[in-house]
């Protein structure tokens, strides 16, 4: 009986090792196959022109959403307070446009004004969102749309989203 029960405790023993063993490559090829340590961000933009008392407003509205499974670290703005290296807003105005071909790309202007955006942020959490939105008045002539980026820089990986914003338009349909 000593041997009997001598026997069955070593198996014991050695099966629970090599489900330890098994679980631990489990959980591993698990990490990679999902690539965990890579971060993803998801970020979206909504702008809208906004009249008010005959002057022109840019309502612009953005979101960063940490959809991986670790922290995504945002860089500390640059000395000066310009802002984080890589993350901005990034605005273009189309000057009025003219009858044209019916089949015809916007002519954006190509000087841009940049902003600085997520600025009092350090990290995004997994799973959770942080949003920013910026006002933003036009002066000058009127302008028929506005083409606006949102560009967020982490980890030597860059993400971005593009939103058009038309007079009188619903930010959350497409134009």
């Amino acid at each position: 009986m000593d041997v009997n029960g001598g026997l069955l405790d070593a198996l014991q023993k050695l099966g629970s090792t090599f489900a330890f063993i098994v679980g631990g490559v489990w959980v591993l090829m698990n990490y990679v196959r999902n690539r965990t340590h890579v971060p993803r961000l998801q970020v979206e933009v909504k702008a809208e022109l906004v009249e008010r008392d005959a002057q022109c407003w840019l309502l612009a509205s953005c979101q960063a959403r940490n959809v991986g499974l670790s922290i995504i670290r945002l860089p500390q703005p640059e000395p000066g307070g310009v802002g984080l290296p890589g993350t901005a807003l990034t605005v273009r105005r189309l000057p009025e446009f003219g009858a044209e071909t019916p089949m015809i790309e916007a002519p954006w202007e190509i000087d841009a004004t940049v902003f600085e955006f997520f600025a009092n942020h350090q990290f995004i959490e997994p799973g959770l969102a942080i949003s920013e939105q910026k006002l933003i008045h036009f002066p000058g002539p009127p302008y028929d749309a506005c083409w606006v980026q949102l560009r967020v820089s982490a980890h030597g990986e860059k993400w971005s989203a593009v939103a058009v914003a038309v007079p009188g338009s619903d930010p959350g349909k497409l134009v």
